[in-house]
């Protein structure tokens, strides 16, 4: 019986025991977490232009076709004007001597894009007097017409050689420089807002590399054949306009249009302007300009082409051509 009772005892203090070290399990437990977008690639800095300071009259000219200067001036007057080569159209230098060529306008191109200069020349006003206009600076001896060349002309800005020459006439020319920018002068930086999120700019380098440059000046010659008689011969004054942005290697909006996507759409510089869109025919070798109205429709900027004359015309191109002598060619699909 005793042993029984111990048995017993035994017994239930084992199942107390184990009862409790049983453990109870709770309810699970879940956690969150939430995305956020880093951000988007990085835009270059959009193209800012600092026009240099152009002293007054850097485009005034004297005209002497009868050669007075060379002829009569004194020796210290002699030395302010070319030795050699000399057109008898002369501009003030820095030096307060003359040149055949005016001062040149240099833009530098602080930006990482690729800068296009658009210069327009034009006549300051209407010209009424008697002196033609050349589109070249040199006459043969039986060249007698009174005339004189006036030209805007970009400076090679390595090889010294003059580029991108647009003669002075009646009507207004527009010439185009690309400058190259300097996109290493430019680094991305990383800033974290207050409110946690990291945005993205470029900025420019503490210490830039030379940034690129190029010029434009005036250039001017006369037909010292011709008989020069009138004491007060009225000469042309002329009218630069100069603007920068940036630059696109077409000023159209679509390389191909057809029957279906009929639309293109002209970017262009100030001063440019659209001078003719020639259509050549697949397998023919002479364009036909096409005209407004009757083969496409101008709504500001966008050209709208007859749809039903593109599917007769698949396979041709569409050659654009501007005022600064520019094309762009959009093929017919």
């Amino acid at each position: 019986m005793k042993l029984f009772k111990k048995l017993t005892a035994t017994l239930l203090v084992a199942t107390l025991a184990f009862g409790s070290a049983v453990t109870a399990f709770a309810a699970d437990t879940t956690a969150t977490g939430s995305g956020t977008f880093e951000g988007v690639e990085p835009e270059y800095l959009a193209v800012a232009v600092t026009y240099p300071t152009v002293g007054a009259g850097i485009f005034n000219y004297t005209a002497d076709p009868n050669k007075l200067i060379t002829r009569f001036a004194d020796d210290d007057t002699k030395a302010l004007y070319p030795t050699s080569g000399d057109t008898y159209v002369y501009f003030p230098t820095a030096d307060s001597k003359f040149a055949n060529k005016s001062q040149a306008v240099e833009i530098t191109n602080e930006n990482a894009q690729d800068l296009d200069v658009s210069v327009k020349v034009e006549l300051a006003e209407e010209y009424t007097g008697n002196i033609g206009f050349a589109t070249t600076g040199t006459w043969t001896a039986d060249q007698k017409d009174k005339e004189i060349y006036l030209a805007v002309a970009e400076t090679g800005a390595d090889t010294g050689d003059d580029a991108n020459v647009v003669p002075v006439g009646t009507t207004a020319t527009t010439f185009t420089m690309k400058i190259a920018g300097v996109p290493t002068n430019f680094e991305v930086k990383r800033t974290v807002g207050d409110d946690g999120k990291a945005t993205y700019a470029y900025q420019q380098i503490a210490s830039p590399a030379a940034w690129n440059k190029k010029s434009f000046f005036v250039t001017g010659a006369i037909n010292t054949n011709a008989t020069w008689t009138d004491a007060d011969e009225a000469t042309p004054s002329i009218k630069l306009t100069w603007s920068a942005a940036e630059h696109k290697d077409g000023y159209v909006s679509a390389t191909t249009v057809s029957a279906a996507s009929n639309e293109v759409t002209l970017s262009l510089p100030a001063g440019v302007t659209l001078t003719k869109i020639e259509l050549l025919k697949s397998g023919a070798t002479t364009p036909v300009q096409m005209k407004a109205g009757t083969h496409y429709a101008v709504s500001g900027t966008t050209y709208t082409f007859i749809a039903d004359m593109l599917t007769a015309w698949t396979g041709a191109t569409l050659t654009f051509t501007y005022s600064d002598g520019k094309t762009d060619v959009v093929t017919v699909q």
